[in-house]
């Protein structure tokens, strides 16, 4: 709110948790970097308010317990700050307990680059009314895994680990003494994480998927979700196409990129930041040369072209 006598042009800078990700807002026109949504008020009269809405992406269940922050920062055309406001919360949620979660994967494909290294976190729970006196995990590894390369990160109670020849793990809590969920919520509850690395050389766009059975005592197994990764590249991210590469004087040409899993674009024509946005268009060019590029980033990688 301009609580002064004068008509100020602001600019709001929104800051959101890495956690979520923008779907849309009013008004629906904002700059957007990263996590940076910035706003551009051109005249705020005095004593009115200006209200923006966010409509977020909130995070998954595998966030529970995690805090989440938000700050915004309202600011004058010179960078002079007129306010801040921050929010915070601890992410709470319902989830089925007994599931598989990849946490290294960007995004719902799962993306990583050669070399990166999923990780494997198989959760499990006693919901039934006893004790469960042994717990099994069977795993049985794409072969686009490399066995070779699996590590134990953690786990809740002492495992015992066996990964055969064939690329089956097998993780035995024996005498784990699990309670059941209604006499304690908390210690009914289990895990096992592992991390390994694809098989090298992969293609491009190669999906591998992993599936856990659960097995409490001799009860049938509980088959988890099926996780997703995919091998990715950041190879031609920044690649862009052009209206006309040789003009006239005057003439308007149109530089576009049009490549999926952008989450920043910068611009920039002989070496002077020009755009933001996927899409930069010049116009009124005198006569000459220009050099235009482009950086292109996501979560995983950056290319300039």
């Amino acid at each position: 709110m301009n609580n002064g006598n004068t008509i100020i042009p602001a600019h709001i800078a929104i800051h959101i948790d890495p956690i979520t990700s923008y779907i849309t807002s009013y008004p629906d026109d904002p700059t957007i970097a990263g996590n940076m949504i910035e706003f551009e008020v051109p005249a705020m009269l005095p004593f009115t308010q200006y209200q923006i809405e966010l409509n977020l992406l909130g995070p998954g269940e595998q966030t529970a317990g995690d805090t989440l922050h938000v700050e915004a920062v309202i600011s004058s055309a010179e960078a002079v700050i007129f306010d801040s406001i921050s929010y915070s919360a601890v992410v709470a949620c319902a989830f089925d307990p007994n599931n598989k979660l990849e946490s290294n994967g960007w995004k719902e494909n799962g993306f990583v680059l050669e070399g990166g290294r999923p990780e494997y976190t198989i959760r499990f729970q006693n919901t039934g009314n006893d004790v469960a006196m042994n717990v099994r995990l069977e795993d049985e590894l794409s072969e686009d895994l490399d066995w070779n390369t699996f590590d134990a990160v953690s786990w809740s109670h002492e495992p015992l680990i066996q990964l055969s020849s064939l690329g089956e793990l097998v993780v035995f809590f024996n005498d784990i003494m699990l309670p059941d969920s209604g006499a304690s919520w908390i210690d009914s509850q289990g895990y096992f994480k592992y991390s390994i690395l694809p098989v090298a050389n992969l293609p491009v766009g190669t999906v591998i998927n992993n599936t856990a059975g659960i097995f409490f005592d001799f009860n049938e197994p509980i088959i988890t979700n099926t996780t997703i990764n995919t091998i990715y590249s950041c190879e031609g991210l920044a690649a862009f196409t052009f209206s006309d590469e040789t003009l006239c004087e005057g003439q308007e040409v149109v530089m576009v990129s049009e490549q999926p899993w952008i989450t920043a674009y910068n611009w920039s024509v002989n070496a002077e930041p020009s755009g933001t946005d996927s899409l930069l268009t010049l116009a009124d060019l005198s006569v000459g040369s220009f050099v235009v590029m482009l950086v292109a980033e996501n979560a995983l990688c950056s290319e300039t072209h």
